[in-house]
């Protein structure tokens, strides 16, 4: 299958639980769409370094898109071991609105594309 990302490195998130979910018991609610995407998130570091862009993914529809400047492991103790990005939303990127769902699906809540 053809990666529709234009040589760009990206990094898929998937957002669905925390972004959609009312009754979120294992995750924990998040209050907007950027600390959906940017946190708790089980990544080799080094690669996730390499990305112009992470994508937070809701019902295999890109909803957002982020240049990641910083990744840095998470302070809170509940989700030890993982990672969270600092970065700047792109508003006018042209993979917001992709349906993006055969390439996500699956249970493994990340991706990476050209990297």
């Amino acid at each position: 299958m053809e990666v529709p990302f234009n040589g760009d490195k990206v990094l898929c998130v998937k957002i669905d639980n925390t972004l959609n979910n009312e009754d979120v018991k294992h995750l924990e609610r998040r209050e907007n769409i950027y600390e959906c995407t940017r946190k708790y998130w089980h990544v080799n570091k080094e690669r996730a370094e390499k990305a112009d862009y992470v994508m937070g993914i809701a019902n295999g529809i890109v909803q957002v898109v982020y240049i990641p400047r910083k990744w840095i492991p998470t302070a809170t103790p509940k989700f030890a071991g993982r990672y969270e990005f600092e970065g700047e939303e792109v508003k006018d990127s042209p993979y917001i609105g992709m349906n993006v769902a055969q390439l996500v699906k699956g249970q493994v809540p990340i991706r990476y594309f050209n990297m």
